[in-house]
This record gives C-alpha cells, sequence and structure tokens, in this order.
C-alpha cells in the first residue's frame, strides 16, 4: 500500500499513518440483533468494539502523487462450529452502511432480510474499485456480530469462533481503466 501511496490510520488526523491496524478480539461474545449496536458506531475512531460485538473505524488516504482506485475485501481466515452461518457484517464506507451475511441455509439461496450475500466462502467481501484522490481520506467503520435473530443462530454455534481480515488494495487510475 505505501508504493501506491495508501496509508491506514486509527485517527482521521493521520497523526500515525500505517499499513496494518489490529483490533482485539471479543471473547465470549453471546448473540444480539443488529438493534443491539451503538447508533454512533460510525462515530467512534479506532477499535471500540462492544461485549458482543467488534467495530473498528479505519481511515484510508491517498498519500502518494497519484489518483487510485481502491479494493476493499474482508475475509474470513478461520471458522469454528460453523459460526460463520449467523455472522453478520456491517460496513460503513464514508457514513453509508451495508450489512453482510451468508445467503439463507434453507436451499432458497435468497439473501437473509436485510442482508447483501457474502460473495464467497472465504472472501466473503470484495467491494469493486472506488476511486480515491491524492489527499482524499475515505472513512470505513467495520462491525460485526452474532444475530440472535438468524434461524441459524442455534446453540450448535455456541464454542465457535470466526477470525477475519480487512484488506485494502490499489491501482493507479490510468492503469485500472484499462484493465
Amino acid at each position: 500500500m505505501i508504493n501506491l501511496g495508501l496509508a491506514l490510520s486509527d485517527t482521521p488526523d493521520f497523526s500515525r499513518p500505517r499499513n496494518e491496524i489490529l483490533s482485539p478480539p471479543v471473547i465470549d461474545l453471546w448473540n444480539i440483533s443488529n438493534d443491539q449496536i451503538p447508533a454512533n458506531v460510525d462515530d467512534i475512531d479506532g477499535s471500540h468494539n462492544g461485549k458482543d460485538y467488534v467495530a473498528m473505524t479505519v481511515y484510508l488516504k491517498n498519500m502518494g502523487s497519484k489518483n487510485l482506485h481502491y479494493n476493499l475485501y474482508v475475509d474470513l481466515n478461520e471458522v469454528y462450529k460453523n459460526l460463520d452461518e449467523a455472522l453478520r457484517i456491517e460496513l460503513f464506507i464514508d457514513g453509508t452502511p451495508t450489512i453482510y451475511a451468508k445467503r439463507k441455509s434453507n436451499w432458497s439461496n435468497e439473501p437473509e432480510p436485510g442482508t447483501t450475500p457474502f460473495s464467497g466462502i472465504t472472501r466473503v467481501i470484495a467491494l469493486a474499485a472506488q476511486p480515491i484522490d491524492v489527499d482524499q481520506v475515505v472513512k470505513v467503520t467495520f462491525v460485526a456480530w452474532v444475530d440472535g435473530d438468524d434461524p441459524d443462530c442455534t446453540n450448535d454455534l455456541l464454542g465457535g469462533f470466526v477470525k477475519m481480515t480487512m484488506g485494502f488494495d490499489g491501482v493507479v487510475r490510468d492503469q485500472a481503466s484499462s484493465q
């Protein structure tokens, strides 16, 4: 990311730009519903996990000399006891929220109500290239929880876990338009 000028920060002033930001895990979380996530979850910088959810707000800045496109992805690196069956991930991109989830497991292949389906098994979110100009900052808030309203949220998931990675990559805009 540094080669293309993309940098991350957990504060909007970029006083400590970095190429990696880690979030502490939430241990022994319980299932909740989306309405139990604080309404101001997108207003808090850095890692701000709750008792039963993971939340982190980061800022992506083009600190290079060329306008770019960036890609955002979320990967499930490890899943134990099928916890991803009731997992919800909400991404706020510059304040606009989208909730992602695995498709229904009832063979209908329909999305869970109010969600965008995961794009794959391990790469569950893959957002298409978005423009980011020189010195432009994009705010991204990531929130994940086990949704107690999901029919797949059963006692079989107790003791399960997921390990996730959110990442960004970029390409110079002229190269992106020729691909």
